[in-house]
């Protein structure tokens, strides 16, 4: 499963108002949290792929915070 994909599913487990739209040009992802975009991810960059483990880490914790009004981190399994 594509890292993105992953993310937004773990994302939409912890938000059940998030939607994650999938996007035709590889890499590229959108995050709304009803109806307002939270998080936006450019294109596809080999060199540096985004976003990276921690990031996702900590875009998790943050997202979740301002939707669920409290942070709800990846599990150690997730991780």
């Amino acid at each position: 499963m594509p890292k993105a994909e992953w993310f937004g599913e773990r994302l939409k487990e912890r938000v059940p108002s998030a939607t994650v739209t999938p996007i035709e040009q590889k890499g590229k992802m959108f995050i709304k949290v009803d109806g307002e975009q939270v998080y936006s991810k450019g294109g596809f960059n080999a060199t540096n792929p985004q976003p990276t483990p921690a990031e996702v880490a900590e875009l998790i914790e943050s997202l979740t915070a301002k939707a669920a009004g409290k942070p709800l981190p990846l599990t150690d399994d997730e991780k």
